[in-house]
């Protein structure tokens, strides 16, 4: 039996089941045109490798739309710190590895404190265009954490970093551990817009080892706001079009996606090759297509009929200041969910028909799930993390070792982004089957009882046969009662 046949047959035994838990008169002659329209509606069936694309089709013959929002909901409250634990120790075995290969673990003598220092133009880190935006500003809020004044002052490292950029040519001290020093107009070896990196004395003696372990633990990786402000920015583009973001940098980003699904989906003994990398024409069109439409801030709805759908970045700004002045988990997974209805029935409002709105709904919050690994993964891929990456592709290649955009970045890195996405995915599949297996549970539950119920009254029915009593005069009976009364 091949996966499709396999996937067809779950999802038709999973419509019989619940066929079977409803009223059986008003749905006999709806049974076979059910299970055919639900197999048929499950782009799954058609991809073999994305298992979190076959897990929400699972999830949507089981679960309502509101079920989906609290899958998201606890995801965001309940998990994100496990993800976090789980992304900072894979990072940490990772680059281990990675540097066990190398002739010295020791720090070499360049990125000292009384070396010339890692060199790098900041474009060549911040692939997502981020670090052009001013943390003090609406939109600063809705991608950077910890706005403090100065910036160079906050616990968050990317706003940390855009406020060492504002200060050419000062040098910046970030947790005892790294130096930065921003060059605007460079000389000699040292680019326009770069910056030299090294570390602290305190490192002169202390291994690579000690030097990634001591700075994954010294950031944040997820933030809830951020991860929600990311997911509807991939969706809509609802943050892009305020940054004014050209088309060139957003087909760049659908680029990346695409790279970020293939990793995450890829088997696990497949070894990663350029092909991964590379593109047909029709993939080249619809990240173009992607890519304008996130321009224009738009999303294309497509159920009984077409249009396009936006999502105002006023709800992003809402929910982030909102989101600032909760203090309990309580509070967070209340306002989470009341925003995610909320931007749930304005998309439903748009629609010309109002018979879409349910399904409008549904969809929307299963994109959301669908693009959980493209959110996680996105925040990764930023300064905070590339910082680090970058030092290690320095130190395996050399100080003049250098990457020709994000594309090739992750490229060279392929080993490490492999092993992220994956365990990304693996984490995800693992929430999204401890939510499959308990309705599944509870619909097999259903069933159970519905059959029992049918058992006992055959048996009802074929005691009543044996002492001659029929069920047209079971009927009557209780019909004369009724009249009676």
């Amino acid at each position: 039996m091949s996966l499709k046949d396999k996937k067809q047959k779950v999802f038709a035994e999973i419509a019989a089941a619940k066929t079977l838990t409803n009223d059986l008169v008003a749905l006999q002659n709806q049974l076979i045109g059910e299970i055919s329209g639900l197999i048929n509606s499950f782009p799954s069936l058609n991809n073999g490798n994305d298992i979190i694309l076959f897990l929400t089709d699972l999830l949507k013959s089981l679960i309502g739309q509101q079920e989906f929002i609290n899958v998201i909901v606890e995801t965001l409250t309940k998990y994100l710190d496990k993800f976090e634990q789980g992304l900072k120790k894979t990072l940490k075995t990772v680059l281990k590895e990675i540097i066990s290969c190398s002739l010295s673990p020791s720090i070499p003598s360049y990125l000292k404190s009384t070396g010339s220092g890692v060199i790098v133009r900041v474009d060549k880190i911040d692939f997502f265009d981020m670090l052009k935006t001013d943390p003090n500003t609406p939109i600063g809020g809705l991608i950077y954490d910890n706005i403090t004044s100065p910036l160079t002052d906050s616990s968050d490292f990317n706003t940390f970093l855009y406020g060492v950029i504002q200060d050419t040519p000062v040098t910046h001290t970030w947790k005892g551990i790294l130096t930065f020093r921003f060059y605007q107009n460079g000389s000699g070896t040292i680019p326009n817009n770069s910056l030299v990196i090294k570390t602290t004395p305190a490192y002169d003696n202390k291994s690579i080892v000690s030097l990634n372990d001591n700075y994954i633990d010294s950031i944040k990786l997820i933030d809830a706001k951020k991860f929600v402000n990311q997911l509807i920015d991939i969706l809509f583009g609802s943050i892009s079009v305020q940054q004014n973001k050209t088309r060139k940098q957003l087909q760049t980003e659908a680029e990346i996606n695409d790279i970020i699904d293939r990793l995450a989906n890829a088997n696990a003994n497949t070894e990663i090759s350029d092909d991964f990398f590379n593109f047909t024409n029709a993939e080249v069109a619809r990240q173009e297509s992607i890519a304008d439409n996130r321009r224009n801030g738009i999303i294309k709805v497509k159920t009984s009929t077409e249009f396009d759908a936006t999502m105002p970045v006023e709800f992003l700004t809402g929910f982030t200041n909102d989101y600032n002045l909760t203090s309990t988990l309580v509070q967070q997974r209340s306002l989470i969910a009341n925003t995610l209805n909320n931007m749930s029935d304005n998309l439903a409002s748009q629609t010309p028909n109002s018979e879409d709105k349910q399904t409008i709904k549904i969809s929307f919050a299963i994109d959301m799930i669908r693009n959980l690994i493209k959110s996680l993964a996105n925040i990764l891929i930023s300064p905070k993390i590339i910082i680090i990456f970058l030092i290690n592709f320095k130190i395996l290649y050399g100080p003049t070792a250098e990457y020709t955009d994000a594309k090739d970045f992750i490229k060279k890195n392929k080993k490490l982004f492999n092993v992220l996405f994956k365990m990304l995915e693996r984490e995800i599949v693992k929430l999204l089957m401890s939510y499959v297996m308990k309705e599944a549970t509870k619909l097999a539950g259903q069933v159970a009882l519905s059959k029992q119920i049918e058992k006992i009254q055959n048996r009802k029915d074929q005691i009543l046969s044996l002492i001659g009593i029929g069920k047209d005069k079971i009927k009557n009976a209780v019909d004369s009662v009724k009249n009676l009364v």
